[in-house]
């Protein structure tokens, strides 16, 4: 039964209870009265009840039947699933925020940087040397194919620079007693024939030699001549100069190489000290 139904029900037994009431006497006038009043407070109260939920039910089917457009977006206005949010991943194209190191991830500058910068490399050049170097080899021109070297310095570290390239006869005695003794050869390489010499030019008296005369034949050292060791004069005197040069002499044919010059600096005890090619400081001794 419909809402509308039942109200007529119930006004139609109010009416009824109504018309009994004035038909039975006073004592049965209030009670029914009453009943009357109650029955119509019902009548009232559905006609309101169901009027609100009948316009609930109404306004609820419009909203199923008719969505609005802010309340299901069709698929046009929908946004794309990939489209980033401000939470989410940077979209293409966008690079995200460096990350800051925070205050205690931050290397401290003056932790790893030293306080002093570190000392410069000290490279020899071939213009310097130092006072206490003990051996040079300063390179000549020579032509006819040949290649020359000049080499000064201590008796033992100049063997040991040419060991295994040059022999030399110098007798192991006094090479033991004079280790430090100052020394020149001139080493000359490339030579091709039987038989040569390397003869040392411009030195002038004094010089003596500190190993007998070099094997001649060329084949000896495979092609590799040298001057025969040299010392320098014990009476040479501080400041004293010496210009000189070799002479290879190779099968009856000679070449000269270029001068080089001899400087004795100071002389300390038994320790001269040397200026070679006015570049070169050499420190050797006397015997």
């Amino acid at each position: 039964m419909t809402l509308e139904g039942w109200v007529t029900v119930l006004l139609g037994i109010a009416a009824v209870i109504a018309a009994v009431a004035a038909l039975l006497g006073a004592q049965w006038r209030l009670p029914l009265a009453i009943l009357c009043v109650l029955l119509l407070g019902v009548t009232v109260g559905m006609l309101f009840g169901g009027g609100r939920g009948d316009i609930s039910s109404e306004i609820m089917g419009d909203a199923t039947e008719n969505p609005s457009p802010t309340e299901s977006a069709s698929p046009s206005e929908r946004p794309s699933p990939d489209a980033a949010t401000p939470t989410e991943d940077a979209s293409f194209g966008e690079s995200a925020p460096a990350e800051t190191a925070s205050p205690e991830e931050t290397p401290s500058t003056e932790a790893t940087r030293p306080d002093d910068p570190p000392p410069a490399e000290t490279t020899i050049s071939e213009d310097t040397a130092p006072a206490d170097q003990i051996m040079v080899a300063a390179p000549l021109a020579m032509d006819g194919g040949l290649d020359a070297t000049l080499y000064f310095g201590q008796l033992e570290a100049v063997l040991r620079e040419l060991e295994g390239r040059v022999t030399f006869k110098t007798d192991p005695v006094y090479r033991s007693q004079h280790p430090e003794q100052c020394v020149a050869t001139v080493v000359v390489t490339g030579a091709v024939g039987n038989e040569a010499s390397v003869g040392a030019v411009g030195l002038r008296d004094g010089w003596a030699g500190a190993e007998i005369a070099p094997d001649p034949k060329v084949a000896t050292d495979a092609g590799t001549l040298h001057q025969q060791l040299v010392i320098p004069p014990s009476g040479a005197v501080a400041g004293e100069t010496w210009s000189g040069s070799a002479l290879v002499t190779l099968d009856g044919i000679q070449y000269r190489s270029s001068d080089y010059l001899l400087t004795l600096v100071t002389k300390e005890g038994a320790f001269w000290q040397w200026e070679i090619e006015a570049r070169h400081t050499i420190r050797c001794g006397e015997t």
